[in-house]
């Protein structure tokens, strides 16, 4: 499987090296992904493949 790329830096990034950050809200649960290397957050990873 290809890297993804990192909408703001354009490196490739494994899918293990993605942080995701899963928060409880009031309305649902949001979870955001952050890039490693220039710590970029992004809200899907589907739309970077």
């Amino acid at each position: 499987m290809p890297p993804l790329a990192c909408p703001d830096c354009d490196r490739g990034i494994e899918r293990d090296e993605i942080r995701a950050r899963t928060v409880p809200r009031p309305d649902g649960i949001r979870t955001t992904y952050r890039c490693p290397f220039c710590r970029g957050n992004f809200e899907t990873v589907a739309e970077l493949l």
